[in-house]
């Protein structure tokens, strides 16, 4: 079953949350942002400036959590016009880890800056 954006956001509404950002996978590579996903990333980062990037790296067991840095990084990917994978220069750094974390077996908890932050998966939502 596919949901769409209104039930997200109504979801988000009864249950007073919002959105803090966006989640993926790198089923094969390591935890990092790809030049795609800097651009994903600088789109939510945009409307609101503390949005992460969570990456699951399920075959080397790394979860980071990663937000373009500021104000560089935000302003050269707001300001690159190339689309889908292109380079990106490594120096000074685009983006920044936020946290790093271990799997843990049936839930993960993501502790910085003195908060938990609770993902909740859109596959759960029920209705």
């Amino acid at each position: 079953m596919s949901l769409k954006e209104e039930d997200l956001f109504d979801y988000q509404v009864q249950h007073d949350l919002i959105s803090l950002g966006w989640i993926h996978t790198h089923p094969s590579q390591t935890s990092f942002l790809s030049s795609v996903d800097l651009h994903t990333q600088c789109s939510y980062q945009l409307m609101m400036n503390e949005a992460i990037a969570i990456v699951c790296a399920p075959k080397y067991k790394q979860t980071g959590i990663f937000s373009l840095t500021r104000p560089y990084g935000l302003q050269y990917i707001a300001d690159c016009s190339e689309a889908g994978f292109h380079p990106h220069p490594e120096e000074p750094p685009l983006y920044e880890v936020c946290c790093s974390c271990n799997w843990f077996v049936g839930s993960m908890e993501y502790v910085e800056w003195n908060t938990i932050l609770t993902v909740t998966a859109k596959r759960h939502l029920k209705y």
